[in-house]
């Protein structure tokens, strides 16, 4: 399902073998995403995804599919994108971070703090740090 994101710097499942395309060895390789697995009977691990798929269902999938009968995966992804673009820039979540906003908003103000983070952009001095005195 597309959120309208960039590719995903790393793609973390369980430890199962099924493979999608955004996880193939392939794709990874030519995008250079990270693949890590989450810990087996560890739900806590993955808690933000499973909490994401709760919500899809309970608030999309249950009443779309008795609203409509989708004859492709076509017209069924159209309304899964204008969902999520309703989830993410309407709807407030109060979960861990965005207190009441939207994600959208979330991000974009925590996108000024992330760049001064961002220590690879930082270039060191040449000058050796001196102790204190």
């Amino acid at each position: 399902m597309s959120c309208g994101f960039s590719t995903p710097a790393r793609i973390a499942r369980r430890n199962r073998n099924r493979i999608t395309d955004a996880s193939s060895p392939w794709r990874r390789q030519v995008e250079n995403i990270e693949h890590t697995r989450t810990k087996t009977r560890s739900p806590q691990t993955n808690g933000i995804c499973e909490r994401f798929h709760q919500t899809i269902q309970n608030e999309f999938y249950a009443s779309a599919f008795r609203r409509k009968l989708y004859h492709s995966l076509e017209e069924l992804q159209r309304d899964v994108d204008v969902w999520m673009e309703s989830y993410n820039t309407e709807r407030t979540h109060s979960g861990k971070y965005c207190y009441g906003k939207t994600p959208m908003r979330t991000f974009i103000e925590s996108a000024k703090l992330a760049y001064d983070r961002d220590l690879a952009r930082i270039q060191p001095t040449s000058e050796p740090a001196s102790a204190v005195m």
